[in-house]
Formats: C-alpha cells, structure tokens, sequence
C-alpha cells in the first residue's frame, strides 16, 4: 500500500532543497556583482522599451569608455509596470548621446556572457535578502528531513525496539480469540 504522506513528505524535501539551490545561485550572483562589479563611464548610443511578461524592459545600447578600448554593450533595467508611455519616460531619464555611470564586470570577463550591465549598484541589502531566503529553506529541508529519517532508513535499533514492544505486548482476549 502506497503512503502518501511520506510521499508528500519526500516530494517537500526534494522541492524545499531545489528552492535552496536556487536561493543560493541567485545570492552568489548578486555577490559578485556586490564585490567585482566597477564603474564606468557609459555613452548612450539608443534607447528602446520592451515588454518582458510583467512589466517593461529599459534596453539601452551603450558604449563602454575606459582608457583603454571602447566596448558596445546593453544595459537592461526592469521599469514601470504600467502603461507603456510611463515606461517610456523613465526610459528617456538615460538620454542618448549622454554619458552616464554604470556598473559591469571588470575587462577580463566581460566576454563571459553571464554578467549584464546596470546603472545601479547592487545592494547589500539585497544580497543579505537572498542570503536569509537559502538559509530559511535550507533550515526547513533539513527539518523535514531529520523527521523523515527513521522511515527513509529504518534503524537496526528502531527494528529490534519494535520487535521487543510487540513481543512484551500483553495478548488482549478478543485477539486470542481469532
């Protein structure tokens, strides 16, 4: 017979553990964001709006300028998740032909792909946020775990105590009649 309940049981550790992974990817990115990221200077190259599910999509196409070489990348920032028009001004408040701060990786690992190009710095707020989340789950998956244990691996003890009880176990007079 199929128990549900630790199937329940199994299905919320694997979920809770799987919500850890993510937490701590997300919090590891935000880290190096946190910790490598420099500013440049950035020139405005366009400006351009796109819906992205929820909201709008700030795509600015820049060029990086350092001392060194001149680089052209995007810069995407969630915006308003109104109409299509306040997207658009909060879009102009980066105006083209300007130059403005941005954050990015450092030269050696701008080809890597995986990093975008903001305005804004990240927070250490909001790695602390993401950081707190893992733990929380993390904490929660061990729970659930340390109390589905004694059925995942039966002990040798646990058999042996219930092979005891059930021998010690006064016979009632209605069983020793079947």
């Amino acid at each position: 017979m199929v128990d549900w309940n630790k199937i329940r049981h199994v299905f919320a550790i694997i979920v809770t553990y799987f919500c850890t992974a993510a937490w701590v990817v997300t919090a590891w990115r935000e880290f190096y964001k946190l910790n490598r990221y420099v500013s440049r200077q950035c020139q405005v190259n366009s400006v351009n709006i796109d819906w992205r599910g929820k909201k709008f999509q700030g795509i600015w196409e820049v060029t990086v300028l350092d001392e060194h070489e001149r680089s052209y990348v995007l810069v995407r920032e969630g915006l308003s998740k109104g109409l299509k028009e306040q997207a658009w001004d909060e879009a102009q408040k980066y105006q083209i032909n300007q130059t403005y701060i941005c954050y990015g990786p450092p030269l050696n690992q701008r080809s890597a792909g995986l990093w975008d190009w903001h305005w804004n710095k990240t927070s250490k707020f909001k790695f602390c946020v993401l950081a707190l989340a893992a733990m929380v789950f993390f904490i929660a998956g061990t729970l659930l775990l340390r109390g589905a244990i004694p059925w995942i691996i039966p002990c040798k003890t646990n058999r042996k105590e219930q092979h005891q009880q059930e021998l010690q176990r006064p016979i009632r007079n209605d069983e020793q009649q079947e």
